[in-house]
């Protein structure tokens, strides 16, 4: 078992896709889960919840955005999920 367990939120996005180019080159510890908008609707704190439940990441990357025309328009809704989730981490 790695020593991080790293979760990347927009997993398939233009960030996280450029994440899990170079996390694949990385010599290390770590376990990257790269999760996309039909692994959970970060909108919903029950699926939050679950993804976090089955992950169980010690560190999380958000990179998970709406963006529409070059311009992010919605990231800031999924924060309280996220960090919801994050609280009721065991540990």
């Amino acid at each position: 078992m790695a020593d991080k367990i790293i979760l990347v939120t927009g997993g398939d996005g233009l960030l996280g896709s450029a994440l899990q180019h170079v996390s694949q080159e990385l010599n290390d510890d770590a376990d990257f889960h790269f999760a996309a908008r039909a692994d959970a609707d970060l909108t919903s704190s029950v699926e939050v919840q679950a993804l976090f439940e089955q992950v169980q990441p010690t560190h999380v990357i958000h990179t998970a955005a709406v963006v529409e025309n070059g311009k992010v328009i919605r990231q800031a809704n999924y924060w309280d999920n996220l960090k919801d989730a994050l609280d009721n981490l065991p540990g």
